[in-house]
């Protein structure tokens, strides 16, 4: 067999081998269906399953990947480099919710959730932004507000806010909406 001398230890040359080989990411989750096409090349073999960096190793010695949260979450999704169809959820840091999207079932990276609940669980999904405003994963810690837009600029420090903020132009009211400053007294309730 040619091609053989050229795989890795563990590995075989197979010219028909699964286009949704077990790794370290989904060896122990339920079946899910995968593309019937045969893939050529080195596969891993029976009893061993691909690590993220590509060699074979038996399940109980898959790596522990300790991603930070935080790293993740800003990752754009990955359908790895299989074929398989694993519906999965992925933060979308520009819009700050989770989205589906179908995952290969190998590679990849991080930012791979199973459920909506587990996305916003791990990355702190927000609910949609209101009338005028946006999602910023970067926003300020000193918005402007119909109580302080008029006083000059004080220190603020620098520090990123992720979450809904007032679009350019607006101000926050005292009950959470974003109105132009001309706006501020008629939507404050004064006490």
């Amino acid at each position: 067999m040619q091609g053989k001398e050229r795989c890795r230890e563990n590995e075989s040359f197979d010219s028909c081998g699964s286009a949704c080989p077990l790794t370290c990411d989904n060896f122990n989750l339920p079946d899910e269906p995968c593309e019937r096409i045969c893939i050529s090349g080195c596969h891993c073999d029976d009893g061993f399953v691909r690590t993220r960096s590509g060699s074979c190793v038996k399940p109980e010695d898959c790596p522990v990947i300790r991603d930070t949260t935080e790293k993740n979450c800003v990752e754009e999704p990955d359908t790895g480099y299989c074929r398989a169809l694993f519906y999965n959820w992925y933060f979308d840091q520009q819009t700050g919710t989770c989205r589906e999207f179908v995952y290969g079932g190998c590679g990849g990276n991080g930012n791979r959730y199973w459920s909506e609940e587990e996305c916003l669980e791990n990355c702190g999904g927000v609910k949609q932004c209101d009338e005028n405003e946006h999602f910023d994963s970067c926003g300020t810690a000193c918005p402007l507000t119909c109580d302080n837009h008029e006083e000059s600029p004080e220190f603020c420090v620098p520090m990123c806010v992720p979450g809904c903020h007032c679009v350019e132009g607006f101000v926050r009211t005292r009950q959470g909406k974003c109105v132009r400053p001309q706006d501020c007294s008629i939507n404050e309730v004064t006490s």
